[in-house]
């Protein structure tokens, strides 16, 4: 019943959208209420003129729109409108709008967490609420074996730590914003997502020279390598596919028993976790890709223990990927270029996956060899996305402050 729990946070001119389930009948499903306050309630009465059908909108009561006691319904008090799916449930919206100390009782009024999403969202005209217990307490309820393995993932990914998640939108000075918003609960810890956050993390301006001045799209930010194949387990896990969870601990195991190196260890752990993620100004992309020509940058704290791990995994990956798909051969390929090394597994002549170079301590992974390459020499060129006079002004906008290399914010995109 969370209606009356958008009043507080109404003006004048507003509008509110709730789905939610029941909880007299969690078996009925999901059903929504839709709740306006005009600013002028008599032309909001002309403009429903059709539906009322010659009468006067009736103030404190129920209007049913279709059999009473069932079906679609209209009510207006207090300068609100409200219309729901539901008779029973306008009904018992409108008792707690007649009734101000009712109100936030046993409602999403009283979620601490719709409070704290809005205070972080001052200039957002509009906004979207999502209340994750309770989205999981419903699935959990649904006696479904699709909602059973929708609540399973969800947990397993981390969503049952969450206490509130907003995404608002505005004007601000003339420009369109958007925020979004998360909290986690107090006793939250390190799972699913959450393991791979690198909070407190400062993006090295340095990584930014891999994009051009004229970069198209630009994206930066910062995440805990090593919580990737973690994640990608717990997510099997819950999805109540052990047997592939499994599977890939053991190839993982044979690839790094064959190769004499970790993926998690070697590799993942290797790298630094600022990244930042560019697309050249020319089309780099591979013919027999789909994706676009992207590099992304990355810092790594030992370059000699990263090149022999990569060299040792690729070369056993692509010898067990040859077994498994002949007469296809995979070759792995490396060469140098603009003062550093590029490493790919090639197959019929054309690269198969991820592209990675490698100069000092700065690692790039590209979708194609021409976009690890142009990355390669973009890092020796003098000019970047720095010296971009509306990328600075678009992350002084962001961050509030004037444009400092120096402190750049802790993630961002720029098209």
């Amino acid at each position: 019943d969370p209606v009356d729990a958008l009043d507080g946070f109404q003006k004048p001119g507003e509008f509110g959208l709730a789905l939610y389930v029941s909880g007299t009948d969690p078996a009925k499903g999901m059903r929504f209420m839709l709740a306006l306050k005009p600013k002028d309630l008599a032309a909001a009465e002309r403009l429903l003129a059709p539906v009322l059908r010659g009468q006067a909108l009736p103030k404190d009561v129920v209007l049913p729109l279709g059999r009473p006691g069932k079906g679609p319904a209209l009510a207006a008090a207090g300068g609100w409108l409200l219309f729901g799916l539901a008779q029973e449930d306008l009904e018992a919206a409108l008792k707690r709008i007649q009734d101000p100390a009712a109100r936030g009782k046993g409602s999403l009024s009283s979620n601490a967490g719709i409070s704290k999403a809005r205070e972080h969202m001052a200039a957002s005209r509009g906004w979207f609420f999502l209340n994750p217990p309770g989205l999981l307490a419903h699935l959990g309820s649904v006696r479904n074996d699709d909602a059973r393995k929708v609540f399973n993932v969800l947990e397993g990914i981390g969503v049952a730590q969450l206490e509130y998640m907003a995404c608002g939108f505005g004007v601000h000075d003339g420009e369109l914003v958007s925020e979004i918003c998360y909290g986690q609960k107090a006793d939250a810890g390190k799972r699913g997502l959450w393991q791979m956050l690198a909070p407190g993390v400062k993006i090295p301006k340095e990584l930014l020279k891999v994009a051009e001045p004229n970069a198209p799209f630009v994206a930066a930010g910062s995440l805990d390598w090593q919580g990737l194949l973690p994640l990608v387990r717990d997510a099997l896990k819950a999805a109540d596919v052990h047997e592939a969870a499994l599977q890939l601990d053991l190839a993982l195991q044979r690839l790094g028993d064959k190769a004499g190196a970790d993926l998690e260890k070697d590799v993942l752990g290797n790298l630094e976790p600022a990244y930042v993620v560019a697309m050249p100004s020319v089309d780099t992309c591979s013919l027999s890709s789909w994706l676009p020509g992207l590099v992304v940058a990355l810092r790594c704290k030992d370059p000699a223990r990263l090149e022999a791990a990569v060299k040792k995994l690729a070369a056993s990956f692509a010898e067990m990927m040859t077994l498994m798909q002949q007469p296809f051969p995979m070759q792995v390929k490396v060469l140098e270029h603009a003062g550093g090394k590029i490493a790919y597994v090639v197959q019929l002549g054309s690269p198969s996956g991820v592209v990675m170079g490698l100069t000092g301590q700065t690692v790039l992974l590209g979708t194609s060899v021409n976009a690890v390459k142009r990355g390669l020499e973009q890092l020796q060129r003098k000019e970047c996305i720095l010296e971009n006079k509306d990328f600075q002004a678009a992350l002084a906008r962001v961050g509030g402050k004037p444009f400092d290399a120096e402190h750049l914010p802790a993630s961002f995109g720029y098209s």
